[in-house]
């Protein structure tokens, strides 16, 4: 697995190779890579890597934490201050929705579902003592993830 250091210079050089040396901005850095393992195909993870201009977050690479190769790019309409709720929020939300204390610590997760068809929005999971639970970033807490059923 590659380092968080290997992914962040991954990112940058996808990222450059992507846009037009006229859209390169002063003050424009990558932030702290977050490793998220793949619950539909385990052994696989990847990294997201944020673009942090000088309004917030501007883009979002999403790096394979084997190859380091560059998967996907997404560029966002207007900067925001965060990518993702931190662990400690994520914990707080899942223990408020059951009313008690967690027994590990959030994990970043992602598997295809109706909660969320992108990679580039996974999930904090959340170890309770009957069952696993399951953050979206911006706090939302499900007891289960609903895989996609087949079409028709």
């Amino acid at each position: 697995m590659i380092t968080p250091e290997q992914a962040t210079k991954a990112a940058r050089r996808g990222l450059q190779a992507l846009q037009p040396r006229s859209r390169i901005t002063k003050g424009v850095r990558m932030g702290t890579p977050l490793l998220v393992k793949r619950l539909d195909a385990p052994g696989l993870s990847y990294y997201l890597v944020p673009e942090r201009s000088p309004a917030g977050i501007a883009a979002i690479a999403q790096v394979d934490a084997s190859t380091g190769s560059l998967q996907s790019v997404a560029r966002l309409p207007q900067p925001v201050p965060q990518m993702i709720i931190s662990p400690r929020q994520a914990a707080e939300a899942a223990s408020d929705s059951i009313g008690r204390r967690l027994t590990g610590a959030p994990e970043l997760v992602w598997q295809p579902c109706r909660e969320s068809s992108s990679p580039l929005r996974p999930f904090y999971r959340v170890r309770a003592a009957e069952h696993d639970l399951f953050v979206s970033i911006d706090g939302q807490v499900y007891e289960e993830l609903t895989p996609f059923g087949k079409g028709g």
